[in-house]
């Protein structure tokens, strides 16, 4: 049984549904969609997105 943990911030239950929900879409999103969707759950997309570092989630703005 591997019982090792992944090298890497910890999106704890919050951060894990929005990567969840982010992934379900393709993986892309405006930011204004991760917003209105993370205020649903009291949860701030953009500071989640900092604390994972841009090596790991970016967030882009596209017209």
């Amino acid at each position: 049984m591997n019982t090792s943990v992944p090298q890497g911030p910890d999106p704890k239950e919050n951060g894990a549904i929005f990567l969840g929900w982010l992934k379900k879409r393709g993986g892309l999103r405006g930011a204004a969609d991760c917003e209105r969707k993370c205020k649903e759950n009291g949860f701030e997309a953009k500071r989640f997105i900092k604390d994972m570092g841009e090596e790991r989630i970016a967030l882009y703005l596209s017209r």
